[in-house]
């Protein structure tokens, strides 16, 4: 996995919009938000989302759980935790 700076963040925190729906992979793909070894991971999305920190909403249709995040709430998350403006 490569390593993700501040600069990255910002530049990839761009590209989402707002109004949009996104899934935690995509969010991965954005590489909007990161683990203590600053590389994007699931399992840290998923952690937030199951600590409350990032608001989802579970879209699950079966036994697996599914979950959107909307694009507002990925912005809001990601300016708080590393203080971009």
């Amino acid at each position: 996995m490569k390593t993700i700076n501040i600069k990255t963040i910002t530049t990839s925190l761009k590209k989402i919009d707002s109004q949009k729906l996104y899934s935690p992979n995509q969010i991965v793909e954005f590489g909007v938000i990161v683990n203590t070894l600053q590389q994007a991971s699931i399992f840290t999305i998923y952690r937030l989302i199951k600590n409350k920190k990032l608001p989802a909403m579970d879209v699950s249709t079966g036994d697996k759980a599914q979950y959107l995040i909307n694009g507002a709430d990925i912005k809001k998350y990601v300016k708080k935790a590393y203080g971009i403006k």
